[in-house]
């Protein structure tokens, strides 16, 4: 009896943890905008700070690390989709001004191509990104010449 009220006291902040995070895991499954996205991400980060914090000398401790490598896959995916969902906005963005606002337009557009630089190679999203940014890289450009064209013939 003993042994059983022990290790469920051991467990206790593992399962309180696993909990919490799975739940983070949720709100960023089910938000639909990326400002709920971000703050999704916010309670997942700081839930597997936590989790992180478990002495690994501990029961609890040592079944936390194997999780937590799984944890932070995921969360390295989720940030980095949510990454290319706003250069997707940026780009969206400048779509809608790019023929009265050239030069703001391939702001928006290096904007974006910044986000995708920051997916790194070894990310199951990295060629998504690669293949975006492309886009959005020719996009920047024709704006820049049509921009210069425009200043041209004023």
């Amino acid at each position: 009896m003993h042994v059983k009220f022990l290790l469920e006291n051991a467990l206790s902040p593992l399962n309180e943890g696993v909990n919490s995070l799975v739940a983070g895991k949720q709100q960023y499954e089910k938000a639909t905008s990326l400002s709920e996205k971000e703050r999704a991400i916010a309670t997942w980060q700081a839930e597997i700070d936590k989790l992180t914090e478990i002495s690994s000398q501990t029961f609890a401790g040592k079944a936390a690390q194997t999780k937590l490598l799984a944890y932070r896959r995921d969360f390295e995916d989720a940030k980095i989709s949510t990454f290319i969902a706003a250069a997707e906005g940026f780009d969206a963005e400048a779509e809608k001004i790019k023929t009265t606002q050239a030069q703001t337009a391939s702001e928006l557009w290096r904007q974006a191509i910044d986000r995708l630089n920051q997916v790194p190679i070894d990310n199951p999203h990295y060629l998504e990104a690669q293949t975006l940014m492309a886009a959005y890289q020719i996009k920047q450009k024709m704006m820049i010449i049509l921009y210069r064209n425009m200043l041209k013939q004023q």
